[in-house]
């Protein structure tokens, strides 16, 4: 396995190739032909090249490297790499140069420079497989081949040399699996089946390790599968098919198994630095790694009964005490041993061994028991004993005694289970005081002589002086059914602020010289661990915190967390409230129900460096984006508005305990303030309005160490294009277009409108010239009407003059006159009923008055009605009244001369009669009146043109009136033609 330069961890599977970013696993396959290709699931090793890139060697595929862009494995373009005896890889090797050495089963060796891509050959053929490579701190490189044979190519030189090795190095013979240098002149040799040697290569000597445990692992039987010197701690790590071989300094051995660690097997493959001392570890079983640890615990494999650990105090005259449910031990820190406190003081009968509480002073120390009240074993010759209980007199008001504080003026507060506090006193009695529900489980003093004493039902200053306890009441929190804060534990730090421990809710602190109301909570941390058990202040002026996910220190200045888990090393992590202690060496103490942990934060490396942090997926609407080459480099990315949802995946690459990595992340420009997202890694978001923003993250690793440069990538979402700058001016090109529409329909609405009211004004007006002319209308009818009358009247006074003037004639031709007159009179009467006025003109409706004659006439004929048709083409245009008397006064002449004289016998016979218009060469047009039968006719002794008769003569009278013409056709009948001039109307 290679941990890369880019903080991404590369291993080696049976399947082929997996790479960790902190959240996921790529996996590079020979069966995937499109992408993530790997040629060959053979893999030798895997190697890094100086400027980053990442090469595997393989056993039947050669020397792959891995192509970002295509994020596929390629074979390198060289011929040399194809020749038969460069066809299988048996070791590979990475030299301080960034040179690589290759090594083949036909025994070939090659080096292969990465940053000028060039293949150099060693001239060195070995008849046996080339086993390893190293490289000690000279430069100096060493080849292993399976028969044993050693050759070394000193810096400098370009030839490799054989070792020449003596007996002693019988066992590696066709056995050795490892070499690696140790320091100047000295190998290690790991064989398969014969163990572990430490080779002289100036002597060619080999001395065996020597290291059997209880548990039947011996070195010397083992098969050695990697070796790894780290050159800082001079410690060598060997892998082996029994475990984890440690051997340190000073040469001393140990072994890490399943048994007694963590690792998932025994069979160790490979062994991989991390950085920081940290160690990968690779097995049969999967990958596991080592962290080095300051971190001393003592549970129950140091002593059966060191487990339920209540309390921890020391002072100079007894050392560090440790308090259980199973009695008081006394910890040795010269050899490491713990001592029942009986054996050392057996006059010290403790009344039972369930202690609850301890208090260390230099007088002496005092226990509180479980349900045995609290004694003082006094630091003097006489070691005497002196014991409070509840059943004596002015005793305890509870046996249950959960905690101890000795003050600075010599007083002695007890808090009970159920008893509040009691305060001591060798020579008065003992004082009660009731402090809430009288639960109480923690006393602490600060500078200022307050007691501070915390009860299940919150948290009480006490004056010793006076009594007197007040509630405190916290800052901000919701406590759900919980109505009161319940707090285990607290310390004062150096600059005066008090910090207090609280079950559920985390940290508050409580700076009093700035703020005199209340304590308030220490918000940071609240998601990172929300109960905390105990606190303590060590010498460099941190705060530790033992919380349900580890050791937390707190850097007062910066208020950063740093957290301490298995994954750093720490072995217990089961704390119990209110059990911190730091004793005079500076030394920090944990306890809880598994045992207790020591340590010295001195030893602790106080550097905390920035876990890199990378992008490791890019999600858009039918894209996802996972090219390491394009997202490791992603600075920006534009979005359009059909990317309705981005996601970024992202990942903190710091693989000690992934699962608690935590992630923040901001899009400055649409976000009012940080998103903390716990430990889950991405972001997303939807329907961003466009517009430039920068995507900002950040991440913690495990310890709680943040990298808050983080990553910065300008995000920018592009308009729709109708919300671009050019579709704006279009909007604005319209809107002036449709205003200029606008203008123009409300100049026109103002021209309608005053068009309308001039209109309105004209018909108002022309309505009135209609009122007025209806008015002239009627006027005028009325006259017409009066002069109907009058001349109706007239006609009829004519008529009657005339029949009377007839009456006084004899004879039968005078009596015809008097008839035919009246008649006459009559027709012009009957002419006054079709007389209409029209554009004051007086008109008449001659076809009207031809029907009215016709009647008349058909009654006073002597043939029957029904014999005789009537035609009347007579046209309905008006006629001038000028024209139409004469005209009436013809027609009925000629009519009545027809229907009186024409027919003779029966019918059929028929009368026609036409009157129209028709062209004339003068002004206007000529009419023409054309009356015909098929009478008898004219005789033929009257020439009708003569007027021989009196109604010829009324005739031709007549047609001269009209300054007309007449014509008679005597054939079949008569028919006569009027011709005379009528103008246009």
């Amino acid at each position: 396995m290679v941990h890369a330069a880019d903080g991404r961890l590369w291993i080696a599977t049976l399947s082929g190739i997996d790479r960790f970013d902190g959240t996921s696993f790529t996996k590079y396959r020979p069966h995937k032909v499109d992408g993530r290709h790997i040629a060959s699931s053979n893999i030798v090793c895997i190697l890094q090249s100086s400027d980053g890139r990442i090469f595997v060697a393989t056993k039947d595929a050669g020397l792959l490297v891995f192509d970002e862009e295509s994020d596929r494995f390629v074979s390198l373009p060289s011929d040399e790499w194809a020749s038969d005896a460069n066809s299988r890889i048996s070791s590979a090797f990475s030299d301080q140069e960034g040179n690589f050495w290759i090594g083949y089963e036909s025994g070939n060796v090659l080096r292969y420079s990465p940053s000028f891509s060039k293949i150099s050959d060693t001239k060195l053929s070995i008849d046996n497989l080339v086993m390893d490579f190293t490289q000690d701190i000279h430069g100096n490189v060493y080849i292993a081949s399976t028969s044993g044979e050693i050759y070394v190519r000193t810096n400098g030189e370009e030839h490799f040399e054989r070792l020449i090795l003596d007996s002693t190095c019988s066992d590696i013979n066709s056995s050795l699996e490892e070499i690696s240098a140790i320091s100047d002149n000295f190998l290690w040799l790991g064989t398969s089946g014969y163990g572990f040697l430490k080779l002289n290569v100036q002597l060619g000597n080999c001395v065996p390790v020597e290291y059997q445990d209880s548990n039947g692992n011996d070195i010397k039987i083992a098969h050695i599968h990697d070796i790894y010197v780290d050159s800082i701690s001079e410690t060598t790590w060997v892998g082996s098919d029994q475990g984890l071989y440690q051997i340190d300094k000073a040469k001393n051995i140990s072994i890490l198994t399943s048994d007694n660690s963590s690792l998932t097997n025994n069979e160790i493959a490979s062994i991989e630095s991390y950085g920081d001392g940290v160690l990968w570890v690779g097995t049969y079983r999967g990958l596991n790694y080592l962290v080095p640890t300051v971190f001393e615990s003592y549970d129950e494999s140091s002593d059966e009964l060191l487990r339920s650990v209540v309390a921890i105090d020391s002072a100079k005259w007894i050392g560090n005490v440790i308090a259980t449910y199973n009695g008081l031990f006394v910890f040795d820190t010269a050899t490491e041993q713990h001592y029942d406190i009986t054996e050392l003081w057996p006059e010290w009968n403790l009344q039972n061994n369930q202690v609850m509480s301890l208090s260390v002073t230099p007088e002496g120390m005092w226990i509180g028991y479980r349900s045995a009240g609290v004694e003082f074993l006094s630091n003097n010759k006489s070691r005497e004993v002196r014991t409070w209980r509840a059943e004596v007199t002015n005793g305890l008001s509870s046996d249950a005694v959960s905690s101890v504080l000795t003050t600075d003026d010599e007083k002695v507060v007890v808090g009970t289970y159920g008893g509040g506090i009691n305060i001591l006193s060798a020579h008065r009695k003992t004082e009660f005081h009731a402090i809430g529900n009288n639960h109480v489980i923690m006393l602490y003093q600060t500078t200022d002589q307050t007691i501070w004493v915390g009860t299940e039902s919150g948290l009480y200053t006490f004056d010793l002086k006076s009594g007197i306890a007040e509630e405190i009441q916290f800052n901000d929190i919701q406590f759900g059914s919980q109505t009161k804060p319940i707090v285990w534990d607290m310390v004062e730090s150096n600059d005066g602020v008090l910090w207090f421990a609280t079950m559920h809710h985390g940290l508050y602190l409580w700076d009093i010289e700035k703020d005199t109301t209340k304590p308030s909570p220490l918000l940071p941390f609240r998601n990172t661990f929300s109960t905390v058990y105990s606190l303590v202040l060590d010498d460099l002026g941190h705060i530790w915190c033992s919380t349900d996910s580890g050791l937390v220190r707190i850097d007062l200045t910066t208020k950063q967390a740093r957290v301490f888990s298995r994954q750093h090393g720490l072995q217990l992590t089961e704390f119990d409230y209110g059990i911190a202690h730091k004793d005079d060496n500076g030394y920090l103490y944990f306890g809880g129900s598994e045992g207790y942990t020591r340590f010295s934060p001195s030893t602790l490396d106080g550097s905390q460096k920035r876990p890199k942090m990378q992008v490791t997926k890019l999600t858009i609407p039918d894209a996802v984006i996972q090219t390491s080459s394009f997202l490791q480099k992603i600075t920006s990315i534009q979005l359009t508005h059909k990317d309705y949802f981005v996601q970024f995946d992202f990942s903190v690459l710091d693989f000690l305990d992934p699962d608690k990595n935590e992630y923040r992340y901001m899009l400055d420009g649409f976000d009012p303030d940080w998103i903390e997202n716990g430990n889950r890694n991405s972001a997303t978001y939807t329907s961003l309005p466009a517009g430039s923003y920068t995507l900002l993250i950040q991440g913690a690793n495990s310890a709680g160490v943040w990298n808050r440069e983080g990553l910065s990538i300008a995000v920018e979402v592009l308009p729709p294009p109708w919300e671009t700058w050019w579709a704006y001016c279009g909007y604005a090109l319209l809107l002036l277009f449709f205003g200029w529409l606008g203008r123009r329909a409300y100049d026109s609405y103002v021209v309608e409108r005053r068009a309308r009211v001039l209109a309105l004004e004209m018909i108002a007006s022309e309505n009135r010239a209609d009122d007025e002319m209806q008015e002239q209308l009627e006027i005028h009818d009325d006259l017409v009407r009066a002069v109907y009358r009058h001349s109706v009247s007239t006609l009829n006074l004519v008529s009657e003059v005339i029949s009377i003037k007839g009456s006084w004639l004899s004879g039968e031709d005078a009596r015809e006159v008097t008839d035919g007159n009246i008649k006459r009179v009559t027709a012009l009467a009957q002419l006054e009923d079709c007389l209409y006025s029209q554009n004051e003109l007086l008109l008449a409706d001659m076809k009207k008055f031809t029907d009215i004659i016709l009647s008349r006439l058909l009654e006073d004929s002597p043939v029957l009605e029904e014999m005789v048709t009537t035609i009347n083409e007579v046209s309905s245009r008006p006629f001038p009244f000028e024209l139409a008397s004469p005209l009436a006064i013809a027609m009925y002449e000629l009519l009545e001369n027809a229907l009186q004289h024409a027919f003779d016998g029966p019918g059929p016979h028929y009368v026609h009669v036409t009157l129209a218009r028709c062209p004339s060469a003068q002004n206007g047009s000529d009419c023409r009146l054309t009356i015909e039968d098929n009478g008898t006719g004219i005789p033929a002794n009257i020439d009708p043109l003569s007027a021989q008769t009196s109604g010829l003569a009324v005739v031709s009278s007549m047609v001269q009136r009209l300054s007309g013409q007449v014509s008679y056709t005597l054939t079949k009948g008569t028919l006569v033609t009027i011709t005379f001039h009528c103008p246009d109307i």
